[in-house]
């Protein structure tokens, strides 16, 4: 079964007071949804933007979102993209509604297939990046490092 439509996701937002999304409001004809909590003016318009791509085929990139927001407009595109994503990482946790990400661009996940599709993804990186990490770390020790923990390194006693 899909997940529900954008208008639904307003209605959704609504009837769960509960949630970080207890006061949704729209932020256009368009009938873009944007949360009402604490947010700077940039992810919420980073936010706006995104609601409107619903479902992987309407993905947009990054440097896309903001120059449909308006944001930074004096910076390379590359750049802004770099800053909307960094927007995006400190305050996903506050979208309550699921925002997807991969090599086409950000979007809403409307289908179980979608949002299994990245969850399996994001999975699949963060085991890499893990062997990639024990990997290091053994090298490491084979080069004549001692681990400390937490990241840090030092030198083999002699």
């Amino acid at each position: 079964m899909p997940f529900p439509t954008q208008g639904d996701l307003f209605e959704w937002s609504e009837q769960h007071p509960d949630t970080a999304a207890t006061e949704c409001s729209q932020r256009s004809a368009a009938d873009t949804i944007v949360p009402a909590i604490d947010l700077s003016p940039e992810t919420e318009l980073v936010f706006a933007v995104i609601a409107k791509h619903l479902g992987a085929d309407s993905a947009i990139t990054a440097p896309e979102i903001a120059e449909s927001a308006g944001l930074w407009p004096e910076m390379k595109p590359a750049n802004r993209g770099t800053k909307v994503r960094k927007l995006l990482e400190q305050s996903q946790a506050s979208w309550p509604f699921p925002i997807c990400g991969d090599s086409e661009g950000y979007y809403v996940a409307i289908t179980a297939d979608e949002l299994s599709h990245y969850c399996a993804n994001l999975r699949s990186r963060a085991l890499c990046c893990l062997t990639r990490f024990a990997s290091i770390r053994n090298a490491g020790r084979r080069a004549g490092f001692e681990y400390a923990g937490k990241g840090r390194w030092f030198p083999k006693p002699t």
